[in-house]
């Protein structure tokens, strides 16, 4: 902030993001971002888009740039870096790197460093993407390059974790673990605010169910409804168990989106006392 005769003059600071990318994952992250009409068109001709995604703003300026890789690779690269980008723009702040062959993200910490890069976001939307290993190995060589990395197991349990480049990443762009706001009148949920919303722009769509239904509703039925919502938009974390995570993709970011909206109804209602079936319950019914 600057003060000049008397006026203050706010530096407004934009981040800079670019995308590397073999799983089609990575075009819903930036179709998120960028927040053109077509991107959402789930709810089809009863769309609100006003009072929906038309709060979210569109971030298509500060998108450098994206590049879809190679999927059809041997299983051994030799020299990954052959394969990664040559010239990409100056003044990223954050590289997404989302599904892409192992050996070619194991080259990305030189890549980031080579380029400037200040910090590198990994979703891992399927356990396959990214062994514990190579996380590991990947997080040794970027803290001794002195660049910022995260792994979130799956993209929306991304949240801040005292790494500064990261943390505004999800500060600016509002992007990360599910967080969200309702107004209820008597018991009734009347409108919503999606203030985070994740990755693939689910939230969204899932509020938008919630929203309407009564309390007594939500009590009764408020985990199918946002269970149903979040297969329907879809969710695309894989139903494969991750080792790290002793579970799917797909269960985990379910939990997320269920504990965001329910943690919010209980700020607004005594009554709020959810049914939520068992897994023996869950089993019977399959």
């Amino acid at each position: 902030m600057l003060i000049y005769n008397g006026v203050i003059y706010i530096k407004v600071i934009r981040m800079k993001v670019y995308l590397l990318y073999t799983d089609e994952f990575g075009e819903r992250v930036i179709g998120n971002l960028i927040n053109i009409k077509e991107f959402c068109e789930v709810c089809e001709l009863n769309c609100e888009r006003e009072t929906c995604r038309g709060n979210y703003p569109s971030y298509a300026a500060n998108l450098l740039g994206l590049e879809r890789l190679e999927d059809d690779l041997p299983s051994f690269i030799e020299n990954p870096e052959d394969f990664l980008p040559k010239d990409i723009p100056l003044g990223i702040d954050v590289l997404i790197v989302v599904g892409i062959h192992p050996d070619l993200l194991s080259a990305i910490p030189e890549f980031a460093d080579e380029n400037n890069i200040k910090a590198i976001i990994i979703p891992v939307e399927d356990g396959q993407w990214v062994r514990l290993g190579l996380e590991k190995s990947i997080t040794k060589e970027c803290k001794e390059r002195r660049i910022e990395v995260a792994f979130p197991r799956p993209a929306c349990s991304l949240e801040p974790s005292g790494q500064p480049t990261i943390d505004k990443f999800i500060e600016y762009f509002k992007i990360g673990k599910p967080k969200v706001r309702f107004n209820l009148d008597n018991d009734k949920v009347i409108s919503y605010k999606v203030e985070r919303t994740a990755p693939c722009g689910s939230t969204f769509y899932v509020c938008r169910q919630v929203c309407g239904k009564t309390i007594n509703e939500l009590n009764e039925k408020g985990a199918e409804i946002i269970s149903k919502a979040h297969h329907s938009f879809p969710c695309s974390a894989s139903m494969v168990v991750d080792p790290v995570l002793e579970d799917t993709n797909l269960h985990i970011a379910g939990y997320l989106i269920r504990a965001a909206i329910f943690d919010e109804l209980e700020k607004h209602s005594s009554n709020f006392a959810p049914k939520v079936k068992t897994l023996d319950e869950i089993n019977a019914e399959a």
